[in-house]
């Protein structure tokens, strides 16, 4: 009984409701704070600025990644 409750502790790890800087890289594409919030304002999603000039963006605000679709993805060279 105790094992199947560490195992639950462990299956349940909160998830910060934030994006992590690497998330913010990744969806941004950009490392500079005044980069990103102009992205994030491009791209329409919500964000907030700490006093020290970082950006902060919600979890729940940045929608779910779908894989794109045939006419969506970028031409591939391929080398043969």
């Amino acid at each position: 009984m105790i094992q199947s409750r560490s195992r639950e502790r462990r299956a349940s790890i909160p998830v910060s409701l934030w994006l992590t800087p690497e998330e913010l890289l990744e969806t941004t594409g950009k490392v500079q704070p005044a980069a990103q919030a102009r992205e994030l304002k491009h791209l329409g999603i919500p964000f907030r600025r700490r006093r020290d000039g970082k950006v902060l963006v919600l979890r729940e605000d940045v929608p779910a990644r779908k894989t794109p679709s045939p006419a969506e993805r970028r031409p591939q060279l391929r080398l043969q």
